[in-house]
């Protein structure tokens, strides 16, 4: 049994295209030095500082006004006294009052700077205006069953 004979264009297939093409001088480039890229009006990439302040203490006062009622459940649950129940629902209002309202402030700071972050200042400012609609309708309902 014989054994074909390699052809010179058998390797062909396999070759590098380098050593066919015909060398070309090229320029050499010189690439600048890389430097980490900043976008425009966000010096250190800062951009929504005040927006996420906004949506933090709009979430704190969320979680302020719901745990109110919790501690004042399980105080009176104990057996605790009625009179300490109002001064604990009248603190946590004041607290949730201001984080709520700090919030806001924020929230509409971020928007007047215009911030990237219009999303997270909309999102704090809707969440703090709830809780302080929530706050008012609370009161109102306390004065109401205070002259009935």
């Amino acid at each position: 049994m014989t054994h074909p004979q390699p052809t010179p264009d058998a390797g062909a297939q396999y070759a590098s295209p380098a050593q066919h093409a015909p060398q070309a001088q090229h320029a050499q480039v010189h690439y600048a030095p890389h430097s980490p890229q900043q976008p425009a009006g966000k010096p250190g990439g800062r951009g929504k500082p005040l927006a996420i302040v906004a949506l933090v203490l709009a979430g704190l006062g969320t979680v302020a006004g719901a745990s109110i009622g919790f501690v004042t459940f399980g105080f009176v649950r104990e057996g605790g006294n009625y009179n300490v129940v109002g001064v604990i629902g009248a603190v946590g209002a004041v607290v949730s009052g201001l984080l709520a309202l700090g919030a806001l402030g924020f929230g509409i700071a971020s928007l007047l700077r215009r911030e990237p972050a219009r999303v997270l200042a909309g999102v704090a400012i809707g969440i703090s205006i709830a809780g302080l609609l929530g706050l008012l309708l609370s009161g109102a309902q306390q004065l109401l069953y205070l002259t009935l």
